[in-house]
This record gives C-alpha cells, sequence and structure tokens, in this order.
C-alpha cells in the first residue's frame, strides 16, 4: 500500500453513529441496524463504531467499496462491516 493511501484513510472523517443519524435525519437505531445488514461500513475504534465519511457517501450513492484498506495494513485482512484499529 501506498502512503498516500495511508494519508487518505487518515484525513477520512469518521463519524459517530449518532452523528451519521443527524446527517441523515433518522434514528440512531436505523444506523445500527444499517451496520448490522451490511448496507453502511463500519470501523471499530477500540469498542466504539465509527462511520468514515468516504462509506457514508458510498452508502448514499448506492456505490459500495471495497474495504479501505487501514485494518488491511494492520491486520492483514479486513472485514467491510467490522473492521477495528489498533
Amino acid at each position: 500500500m501506498t502512503r498516500k493511501a495511508d494519508r487518505e484513510i487518515l484525513d477520512d472523517t469518521l463519524w459517530t453513529p449518532r452523528e451519521t443519524a443527524e446527517k441523515l435525519k433518522t434514528s440512531q437505531k436505523t444506523i445500527y441496524r444499517l451496520m448490522e445488514r451490511g448496507e453502511l461500513a463500519y470501523t471499530m475504534v477500540g469498542r466504539q463504531r465509527r462511520i468514515l465519511e468516504s462509506e457514508l457517501a458510498a452508502y448514499l450513492h448506492g456505490g459500495r467499496r471495497g474495504p479501505s484498506i487501514g485494518p488491511m495494513l494492520r491486520h492483514g485482512l479486513g472485514h467491510r462491516s467490522n473492521r477495528q484499529f489498533s
């Protein structure tokens, strides 16, 4: 992976499920359901779920991007809807 790709991941804004719900004018419960169904990708930061701004944009545009490279760099592989950073 390249340093440019690393910078892109670090520059991507992380939103809490509550912030995401506020942006979409919906409930937190809806956001959690979308994450559980795998429709909205999220990243684990410790034990907290966070949604990358780019993943929210992909969800809103109906496209599905591959997993971000951050977890793959650290752990070898990353699962789209359950990624964790150390």
